[in-house]
Parts: structure tokens; sequence; C-alpha cells
């Protein structure tokens, strides 16, 4: 059974505060399609991303993996490299993500660690100054191994966002709240 919701608590927590939806585009070459569909696509949404950006309209956007995402846009629209610097400086758009699309679950801690190095270094590299602090490659159900937040914080990344079953959480009754607490005490 899930906890009745108290609309009333939610809207004094929410009074005087503005709400943000952002849209994620998650770039996984491992589903049905081929890599060129892929890449078309991603460019397509940065194409997008960037259009919507200039109505001024105060959307907000998120890119996850250098690899996966950025260099189909790198290879096939250079152009858009500036407009999308732009709205990385301006904080329309953030980075959060890694070097190529790895799973805490599947590769080793060194692994995932050097993913995060060189996905900040090639991130930068691109767009100096820009402010990484959410790390959210994790999309599955599988979180990985418990020095996540001790890894996360000497990347100097702040938060962890990882995809979550909510449907069998509802069922359970389990709350979708989450703070993840390392072996040393740090908070993710």
């Amino acid at each position: 059974m899930t906890n009745p919701i108290d609309v009333s608590a939610i809207r004094d927590a929410l009074a005087g505060k503005a709400l943000l939806v952002i849209p994620y585009m998650h770039a996984d070459w491992a589903w049905c399609h081929t890599r060129e569909w892929h890449e078309r696509r991603y460019v397509s949404i940065f194409e997008d991303v960037v259009a919507r950006m200039k109505e001024g309209t105060g959307f907000k956007w998120y890119m996850d993996c250098f690899r996966t995402e950025l260099v189909p846009v790198i290879e096939r629209r250079p152009e858009l490299i500036p407009e999308i610097r732009r709205f990385v400086e301006s904080g329309d758009i953030e980075i959060c993500g890694g070097f190529a699309n790895v799973r805490p679950n599947m590769v080793a801690e060194e692994s995932y660690v050097r993913n995060m190095a060189i996905g900040r270094e090639k991130f930068l590299s691109l767009f100096p100054g820009a402010q990484i602090s959410v790390h959210a490659e994790s999309v599955d159900v599988a979180l990985g191994h418990p020095q996540i937040p001790q890894l996360l914080k000497k990347g100097g990344f702040r938060y962890y966002r990882a995809g979550r079953p909510y449907q069998v959480m509802e069922k359970k009754g389990l709350r979708h709240e989450f703070i993840w607490e390392g072996l040393d005490g740090s908070r993710v």
C-alpha cells in the first residue's frame, strides 16, 4: 500500500520555488537499431535542443555520454558546437556523464573511475569551465559497487542519478527517495 499524498504539504514546500522538468535523451548503441540510425538520432536531438534554446523559453537539457552522444555531433555537425558551448556556459545544458556508456555493475571499479575521469577531461576540453557535478549514466536498476559515493566525491560529483523500477517499488510500498552512504560516511 502506498503512502497517501498530502497535497497541501507539497504546495507549502514548493511555495515560491520554480519546478523544472528537464528532458533527457539516453544514448545507447545497444538497442535495436544500427549505429548509423543512432548517430543520426543524436545529431537530430542536439539540433532540436539548440533550436529550442534559441527561442529563449527557458528550456533546459542535459547530456550524459561524450563518446556515444556527443561525438556524432562533433563529426557530423561541428558548427553546432559553439552554440552548445554557449548553452553549457549559461547553465542551460548540463553535463552529467563520463566518456563511454558504461554501467557500474558491468565494469571494474578502476574502469568506472577512468570512464568518469576521461569523460570529464573530454567534456572540459570542449566546454572549458563547465560545472560537472552530477553523474547520471547509471540508467539501469544496478547502482554499482559500495564505493560509488567515495568515487563520485573524489571525482568532483555531488549527485548521482540512477534509473529505478518505480512501478515495482510502488507495488511494494517502497519510498522513492534514496541517499547512498558509503563506507567512509560519504553521502550521495
